[in-house]
């Protein structure tokens, strides 16, 4: 007896819920198995389909039928692998049935079927984030049981595959010789005919809810800021400077490497076990003598910001929006360099750090190259808390030395 026999007995032969065989066992159209449909009296068509690597298994219902419109094996989902079994998962109810390709499931609420596509060897589960440059999808090992994050760029939009591509390998040649924890690393890529993506971790969450709810979304620096603002208590000086601090180190590691990012700004920045990272290389390129403008408005630098590190403005931008809360058009604005909570929420000490930190923006922003930080670890060294006193020591040296030649001078005369 065969395998596809040996299920139908298993299910009850002739006189359970299958019902009676249509036709006798056939081979599948690309010869790789077998297949027999069933129907009870009156009832829908039910199918067995069998292969030697995934074995038999029954389908049916508006499962079945979904199975059919995307081209039954030949399609994107292959061969079952599974029966049909309960669902409960995503506050969704109904029934799944997994797929080569994927897995199908059966919403009862709705009646409504989806698909849980397997990329290799990861089930994507839910879009968690879109831009202009493709989709971030939840998905899970099915190896490890753990989650990441998955990109998906389609084919459609080929110029910007292919842009999507060349970062990558830019970023991962980078990433074999300057290793950075703070730099979001990618962890396999793959290139189909349909689309270009790549595997990451997963960010922690806003909230510590499961990432297969749907009110779960990842944390970056937007959504954290976000959340602050709602609190009565804005962060401290030290605060912000543990924030960014690390991403600065972040932009210092690409710029060795001979990269730019170009597309610095909070929502890039996304938090794994607690420590900011930098993510999001759509953008990256080479840092050669033209660097194209790219970018978010309000982040990317302005047309008078010429020569130097693009990279820069960037960070400015999103240190000026982790201090205050506000977008960076605002910036240099004297009605808004204080946090949500108004400058009556800072102590006078504060609030003085808060003043050199906007002097570490300004300086960032500077229109002469000449004027700026020389490079990244200079501006993280411009956060420090000794950098305003060692700023203080150079003006009082300055200051006696100019007097000792004012002295000088008269006495010549």
């Amino acid at each position: 007896m065969s395998e596809i026999q040996d299920k139908y007995m298993s299910l009850g032969g002739e006189s359970g819920w299958v019902g009676r065989p249509l036709h006798g066992e056939r081979s599948t159209p690309d010869g790789r198995g077998r297949y027999q449909t069933f129907c009870k009296k009156g009832g829908w068509p039910i199918s067995i389909h069998w292969t030697k690597e995934t074995g038999a298994h029954v389908t049916y219902g508006a499962i079945r039928s979904f199975w059919e419109s995307k081209g039954w094996e030949l399609g994107c989902l292959g061969y079952p692998t599974s029966d049909e079994a309960d669902y409960n998962e995503n506050g969704i109810k109904g029934r799944i049935s997994h797929f080569q390709g994927g897995s199908l499931v059966w919403n009862e609420s709705t009646g409504k079927v989806t698909i849980h596509e397997i990329i290799d060897g990861y089930r994507v589960i839910r879009l968690i984030g879109s831009g202009g440059f493709g989709q971030v999808w939840l998905c899970q090992s099915q190896a490890m049981g753990d989650y990441r994050a998955l990109k998906r760029i389609p084919v459609g939009s080929a110029g910007q595959l292919k842009k999507e591509y060349e970062s990558l390998l830019l970023y991962r040649n980078a990433a074999s010789k300057l290793r950075s924890p703070h730099l979001v690393p990618i962890e396999h890529v793959n290139r189909t005919g349909v689309e270009l993506n790549y595997i990451m971790p997963l960010a922690d969450g806003v909230t510590n809810a499961d990432p297969t709810d749907p009110s779960w979304q990842p944390l970056s620096l937007s959504t954290f800021i976000q959340t602050r603002a709602t609190l009565p208590k804005w962060l401290s000086a030290t605060e912000i400077c543990s924030v960014f601090q690390p991403i600065l180190q972040a932009l210092q590691t690409l710029s060795d490497a001979g990269l730019v990012h170009r597309d610095v700004k909070p929502d890039n920045i996304l938090f794994f076990n607690g420590l900011p990272c930098l993510g999001d290389i759509s953008l990256l390129r080479e840092n050669g003598s033209v660097i194209t403008r790219r970018g978010t408005l309000g982040y990317t630098p302005p047309s008078w910001y010429v020569g130097g590190n693009p990279d820069m403005y960037g960070a400015a931008a999103t240190l000026y929006t982790l201090l205050t809360g506000n977008p960076p058009d605002k910036m240099g604005r004297s009605a808004f360099i204080w946090p949500p909570q108004g400058q009556a929420s800072l102590s006078a000490t504060e609030r003085a750090k808060w003043m050199q930190l906007h002097g570490v923006i300004r300086r960032a922003t500077e229109q002469q190259v000449s004027d700026r930080f020389v490079d990244f670890q200079a501006m993280a060294d411009a956060l420090k808390p000794s950098y305003a006193r060692k700023q203080k020591t150079m003006l009082w040296i300055a200051a006696v030395v100019t007097m000792l030649l004012i002295i000088l001078i008269i006495g010549m005369i």
